[in-house]
């Protein structure tokens, strides 16, 4: 079975987390107060939390989510390589078009620094 817990591991019960808040909730209180001694604890607190993390374990059970995908037909597989040609035509018309608006803009400063120059 999936993450069964073993003869060296350990359950977290939700009381488990609700204590280890409490005390890291009083740990930062007496640090305030305390700060040589509460340095201490920390240090202790924290060699003790990551010795449990090296063993921490979770057991999620899943349901209802397969764990084998069908392989798509080859209507589907057509469909999608008629979708992405048509994304490419579409890509590549709207270069053409923007060159092409490029240029027309091009033509038109030019035409209007023309005309400004023979105003002056």
């Amino acid at each position: 079975e999936v993450n069964k817990p073993t003869n060296n591991q350990q359950t977290t019960e939700a009381d488990d987390i609700e204590r280890l808040n409490d005390a890291l909730v009083s740990a930062t209180s007496r640090r305030a107060r305390y700060p040589e001694k509460a340095a201490k604890m920390l240090d202790k607190t924290l060699q003790t939390n990551s010795e449990s993390l090296k063993n921490l374990r979770a057991d999620v059970s899943i349901s209802g989510c397969p764990t084998t995908y069908p392989r798509p037909s080859e209507e589907m597989l057509a469909a999608k390589d008629a979708q992405l040609a048509k994304l490419a035509d579409d890509v590549n018309n709207c270069k053409r078009a923007f060159l092409e608006n490029t240029e027309k803009t091009q033509h038109l400063k030019k035409s209007f620094q023309i005309l400004h120059n023979n105003m002056n």
